[in-house]
């Protein structure tokens, strides 16, 4: 990516994804971390902005987890992706790209574009099932990204929302997210989702968008089973 981009990588001053396995059920968790800070370019932190740093850690922790550099031994079964704060994602890191752009790097920028594409593609040939745990907003290219998953799950009822203000912005969906949409949407989600901006939330991720299911409503049915299993005959 040349010397621009290895530069930015040197300005997230703390890790922004913590790691952990569970042994017992050979889960990989990678959590996109709450934090106060703000990059150089004004991007606070806890947006979870899909940008040169964000993303470079996290396809570091697939190549660890899974990659040419992971310890076979214990190589997960599954990954979890969930989220401290408000944002699960909040899309690409426009002022990164704006930053980039006014400097006359619009080819860094571009960068970004692929980098992003390339770890949606690692995520959809992962070959294990993938889960994004989304506790809270998950927009544009968040969104896409959450549908490069096998499964989604979001909890926050109506107050955390779903959608792509693509069409709202003017900007062009790439052949690689168009693909991908249409792949994970039936016509009419493409629809609502990529023409008309529709804004979803944990309740209609479900019942109206059919990409993914409402936190809550799974809790309740895991309880409802547990609590039959539980139950004498």
């Amino acid at each position: 990516f040349g010397s621009s981009f290895g530069q930015v990588l040197e300005t997230a001053s703390h890790a922004m994804i913590s790691r952990r396995l569970c042994r017992r059920t050979s889960t990989a968790v990678l959590t996109l971390l709450d934090s106060a800070e703000t990059l150089p370019w004004g991007t606070r932190v806890a947006e979870h902005r899909l940008n040169p740093p964000l993303l470079s850690e996290f396809e570091k922790h697939l190549d660890e987890l899974f990659g040419s550099t992971s310890d076979t031994n214990i190589v997960p079964r599954a990954l979890v992706v969930h989220s401290e704060g408000r944002f699960w994602c909040n899309g690409m890191d426009l002022r990164y790209i704006d930053q980039q752009v006014n400097a006359g790097r619009a080819d860094i920028a571009d960068d970004l574009q692929r980098q992003a594409e390339r770890v949606m593609g690692r995520i959809l040939t992962l070959g294990v099932p993938t889960l994004a745990s989304m506790p809270g907003h998950c927009c544009a290219a968040g969104a896409m990204l959450s549908l490069a998953f096998d499964f989604r799950v979001q909890a926050g009822g109506v107050k955390s929302l779903f959608f792509i203000p693509a069409v709202e912005l003017g900007l062009r969906y790439s052949p690689g997210m168009l693909a991908l949409l249409s792949a994970k949407l039936g016509p009419a989600g493409q629809r609502d989702l990529m023409l008309l901006g529709r804004r979803f939330n944990a309740c209609t991720l479900e019942t109206e968008l059919g990409a993914g299911r409402n936190a809550e409503a799974v809790i309740a049915a895991a309880s409802d089973e547990a609590v039959k299993m539980a139950a004498p005959d």
